[in-house]
């Protein structure tokens, strides 16, 4: 009977860790350089993907960045991938927003009960975002392209 008990408390520990958001109490966010950007814009669009990343549940966002210079170099590559033949969300909202107005921020995260994402320490997640205020969609100015290395 104690073991049957002891069976029940751990599953149910496990759906209520596994379920809850993403533990972003202590998320560390670094900006450097912001480009065409402002410093709030930037910080809007760290908002943002926060509170995506919040959906990471049995989570915990260890920090979330964005560096401009690392940015415009992977967009560059993006867009270079495209114009040989290659496609990819990212490459599509550069050729609907123009490549000044994408982002890319990064994130590192740790989980420990997540159903869906590895156990451990993941680094570099990046997430693409555009700039476009006036869509519907856009969350402080910033609409979600993609996530994923």
């Amino acid at each position: 009977m104690i073991f049957l008990v002891a069976v029940i408390a751990v599953a149910c520990a496990f759906a209520w860790f596994s379920s809850s958001p993403a533990d972003t109490s202590r998320t560390r966010t670094v900006i450097t350089g912001t480009g065409k950007f402002t410093q709030t814009q930037i910080r809007d669009a760290e908002t943002v993907a926060l509170k995506h990343l919040r959906g990471f549940h049995g989570c915990r966002i260890d920090s979330i960045s964005y560096d401009d210079k690392q940015s415009k170099a992977l967009l560059a590559l993006e867009q270079s991938a495209a114009q040989e033949g290659g496609s990819s969300s990212v490459s599509t909202a550069i050729e609907q927003h123009g490549i000044n107005n994408v982002i890319m921020l990064t994130s590192d995260f740790t989980c420990a009960g997540s159903i869906s994402l590895p156990h451990g320490k993941t680094t570099g997640w990046g997430l693409w975002y555009a700039w476009n205020p006036q869509s519907t969609d856009a969350h402080n100015g910033w609409t979600f392209i993609d996530e994923g290395y």
